[in-house]
């Protein structure tokens, strides 16, 4: 991976950061054939899983809530062209929003934007099951996949 421009704002006031990061990557894809796939946003993928825990007897605190958004600007090879596109996902409960959305901005180039509001609070014992399956859906959902197929 190379990075490029680098540039940061810390926005006290409002409580904001943001950085703005150039790069290029080498083998960033999986390339099959005439097929390459890729992860449209491999650098702030919600990993984490929340751990199973069956007759959970404690309620549960998230102590910071926060919202994270990207939006990244990918350049397609040439010579290739799109195969298949995440569908655009939305995602809106007690805890939080997540919401993604690909834009197609020519014929080389995708749009990704990506944010993610979690709410702090205090929750019950009976609502972690729901809490985990929110969790595990942005998971899975960070995960998808683009499939370019060579001209």
């Amino acid at each position: 991976m190379k990075l490029g421009k680098i540039t940061f704002s810390n926005d006290k006031e409002n409580v904001r950061f943001t950085e703005d990061v150039q790069l290029s990557a080498i083998n960033y894809a999986s390339i099959s054939a005439n097929k390459m796939i890729f992860a449209i946003d491999a650098f702030n993928q919600n990993g984490e899983s929340v751990k199973r825990i069956r007759n959970r007897k404690n309620p549960f605190e998230i102590q910071r809530g926060y919202l994270d958004s990207d939006e990244i600007e990918v350049n397609l090879p040439p010579g290739f062209t799109i195969e298949f596109l995440p569908a655009n996902y939305e995602l809106k409960g007690k805890f939080g929003e997540y919401k993604t959305e690909i834009i197609k901005k020519d014929n080389n180039k995708l749009i990704y934007k990506r944010s993610m509001f979690l709410n702090k609070g205090k929750y019950s014992n009976k609502e972690y099951d729901e809490y985990r399956l929110f969790r595990e859906q942005i998971s899975r959902n960070d995960n998808a996949k683009i499939i370019l197929i060579k001209n």
